[in-house]
């Protein structure tokens, strides 16, 4: 009985783990937002955020994988999502935000 109740915790904890790099990310992609306004880079939102992810990546998997902490975890939580998910969630979500941008006077 105790170890069902050790594993619902343990269980409970992974889910909040998942939201480590969310929040980060989110954090990032809202600081990089903010920079591309504020100095009027001519760099598309989208590249910026893809090579930040890649950068992100790249770090994590080059001097990170051998330490297991919780960010690690999250983040590789986020690399075995389903991409068929990612697609259909995240994709629209850029496009919306650049067409919204779009300049249709010629």
């Amino acid at each position: 009985e105790e170890e069902a109740e050790g594993e619902e915790e343990e269980g409970e904890e992974d889910y909040v783990v998942v939201y480590y790099y969310l929040i980060v990310a989110l954090l990032i992609g809202m600081i990089t937002f903010k920079i591309i306004n504020t100095m009027k880079l001519s760099v598309p939102y989208t590249v910026a955020v893809f090579v930040e992810g890649f950068v992100v990546g790249g770090v994590h998997y080059e001097f990170f994988e051998a330490s297991t902490g919780n960010f690690g975890n999250s983040l590789e939580m986020w690399v075995g999502i389903n991409p068929h998910l990612l697609l259909y969630s995240l994709l629209p979500i850029l496009i919306f935000g650049d067409s919204m941008k779009l300049n249709f006077e010629i």
